[in-house]
């Protein structure tokens, strides 16, 4: 069962890496067009490197379209996660330990799947809808750095889908001025 399921931080953490792989690879091809040139002894031959950089241009195009299908994917990935802790916390359910390690993605359909509820309870205040928000936040940021344009898709969809979402919204961002004394001063 567990070879079924991936987790969310492990696809979060590849798309960070792949923009590096792009560059690396673009300097690669760069490198061996160069590298021919040499070899020809300062003969230059427009027909290969016109080949060579039609072949870098070519998979810099498929390198972008893939990256773009890629994050498409992962704003449907934040955008369903908000919709699915919108739908809990209508329901009063805190998860109490909400991290990227905590949500899998279900290979067969590329669902999402909260585990984990071992920290969870029932609550209808506002204030612990904000908290389980912000400790979501706080794991989500720390694990991925540079990903707030994707967390703020999830705040997005939370809002759109959760009862009371701009109330509980407006609590998160208390929570988090608390938070940020708490670590400036102790």
């Amino acid at each position: 069962m567990a070879t079924a399921h991936k987790r969310i931080h492990q696809s979060l953490s590849s798309t960070n890496t792949n923009k590096s792989k792009k560059n690396t690879y673009s300097i690669a091809n760069v490198k061996e067009i160069n590298y021919e040139d040499k070899t020809k002894k300062g003969k230059f031959n427009q027909s290969n490197q016109t080949k060579k950089i039609n072949q870098t241009n070519q998979t810099n195009q498929t390198n972008q379209t893939n990256q773009t299908n890629q994050q498409e994917s992962l704003n449907n990935m934040m955008q369903k996660l908000g919709l699915i802790l919108a739908k809990f916390h209508s329901a009063d359910l805190i998860h109490g330990d909400l991290t990227t390690s905590n949500v899998l993605i279900r290979e067969i359909d590329f669902e999402l799947v909260l585990i984990d509820f071992g920290l969870s309870y029932t609550s209808t205040m506002i204030e612990d809808k904000a908290v389980d928000l912000y400790v979501l936040e706080r794991a989500f940021l720390s694990t991925h750095p540079n990903t707030e344009q994707l967390f703020q898709l999830i705040l997005d969809s939370y809002a759109q889908h959760a009862k009371k979402g701009n109330e509980i919204l407006a609590r998160l961002e208390k929570v988090r001025q608390r938070g940020r004394k708490k670590l400036a001063f102790g």
